[in-house]
This record gives C-alpha cells, structure tokens and sequence, in this order.
C-alpha cells in the first residue's frame, strides 16, 4: 500500500521487492555496474562501486545513493519524499557494459537521462586532449572508439582533432567568422580565436559553450555531448543554423536525428539581416 502521493515515485521499489523475493540478495551481481558514466547532455558524471556490501552512486555535490537491485541489469533508489531512480544498465550485443538509462520518479511523472559509461581507454583519450597533446589523443580516440563503437560522440571527437590537423587556423578562424551573427534565439561569434554558441533567454542568462569544427559547416561542444550544430544555406541563398541530438535513453536508438519531426519544437533558424 502507498500513500496517493507516493504511488508514482513508489513503483520502481515494488520490481524491488519482488526481484528480491525471487533472487535473494548478491551484490557480485551489481559489479557489472562499477566504473564511471558521462551525462550526454552536460559535464555531470555519476561513479558506481561497491563498498560495503552495498553498490554506491556517488555524484559530484549532490546525495550518495546506495542501490538496490530489482533485476539482472536494473538497480534503484531514492527517497518516497522527494524523488526515486532507476538505474537501468545497457550493454552490448556483445555483452559490455555502454550505459545507464537514468530514470528520475517525481511525483507524478519522470525523466530520462543518457549517461555513456567511460571505459580506461575512453579516459586515456581525454588527459591526452586535456593535456594538448592532440597527436596522441586522436590515436587514443580511434583506439577507443573501436572498443566502443556505439558512443556517438567518439566519431566527432576524432573528426575535430583530423579536422584542425588537416586545416589551418587561420582557415578554421575565416569558416568561423562566416557562421558568426545573430540567428532568432542563437547567437554565434568568435572571441580570442575561439567560436562560441550562446542561446537567448529572456529570463535566464544561459552559459555560453564553444564550439569545435568537425567539418566545413558542422561542429561539436564538449559539454554537450549528444549535441550537433550545424550551418546550411536555403533555397534562397540565406544561412541558417540548425541543430542535431545523439538519441539514446528509452528508445536505445543509437542515431542522430534533427527536430524537424517534433512540431513542439522550433529548430530552424535563419540569419538575422
């Protein structure tokens, strides 16, 4: 029995309970869960490990969560008060773990979010790109994207690092400033040799992220991992910009897709004269 207010975010301990009474408990089971998993949309990273009998999520500066199963490959947690989480493991054909479909219980609906899991190979990559040594990281990018061919950002890492190295910056800084302006809600300009994206807001003042050229009119940001923008011209000759998502979570479709298919969505936007 729940309480009316409880019932929605309650659910997902029922699976719980009854994968409990069927299982037992065996926490050897949850180490498949163990390493470290980057957010699609922004920079956030959850950390999974057991300690103590007991699998622990741990993200940066906000409540650690000890994990209960409630199947092979599914665990939960939360509070009845506030907010539950399923934590939904998904892995390859060949049986390697690639991500966790975060789900987030409210009180009465819920949110998916795509976390990929960064394997040691993935992370090499990453301190030699933080570090600046762009030689190496695109070998260890193409290194980790064999290992892991369904991480959609992989590809347009290692197509940023072939794209700077085939092309000068002064090439790169002409492309940019051509795309550079004003364009409905999106503005676009170089800064200091870099090119930034910003979205207008009225009522938030939202950050500002760069963006890096993956070819002649596309481009990539590191905090948005799941994310595209993308320049193209009309029929009559006027630039637009227009953005792509990398589609996961529920449906575990594995592709980018443009919103031209979501009439709530506006995505599409020419240049300001």
């Amino acid at each position: 029995m729940h309480f009316p207010y409880t019932k929605y975010r309650a659910k997902i301990y029922d699976s719980a309970i009854a994968y409990l009474k069927k299982e037992g408990y065996d926490v050897s089971k949850l180490k498949k869960f163990e390493g470290t998993y980057r957010s699609s949309f922004n920079e956030q990273e959850q950390t999974y490990w057991i300690d103590n009998n007991r699998l622990i999520q741990y993200i940066k500066n906000q409540t650690m969560h000890a994990l209960i199963p409630a199947g092979e490959y599914t665990a939960v947690s939360g509070f009845l008060n506030d907010q539950t989480f399923q934590h939904n493991l998904i892995l390859t054909e060949s049986g390697k773990p690639i991500g966790i479909n975060f789900i987030q219980y409210n009180y009465n609906n819920s949110n998916s979010f795509w976390y990929w899991k960064e394997d040691e190979s993935i992370q090499n990559a990453h301190k030699a790109f933080d570090e600046g040594n762009f030689e190496n990281a695109l070998k260890l990018y193409e290194i980790a994207l064999a290992k892991n061919p369904k991480h959609g950002y992989l590809p347009n890492i290692v197509a940023y690092l072939k794209y700077i190295k085939d092309n000068d910056k002064a090439f790169i800084l002409k492309q940019n400033e051509a795309f550079s302006g004003d364009y409905g809600p999106r503005r676009f300009w170089v800064d200091d040799g870099k090119f930034y994206y910003k979205r207008k807001d009225n009522q938030t003042d939202l950050a500002k992220v760069e963006l890096l050229p993956i070819s002649e009119n596309r481009y990539m940001d590191l905090t948005r991992l799941g994310t595209l923008m993308a320049f193209e011209k009309n029929a009559s000759g006027k630039m637009a910009s227009k953005s792509y998502s990398f589609i996961v979570e529920e449906e575990l479709a594995f592709e980018w897709r443009d919103s031209d298919s979501n009439e709530n969505v506006t995505n599409y936007f020419l240049k300001d004269d």
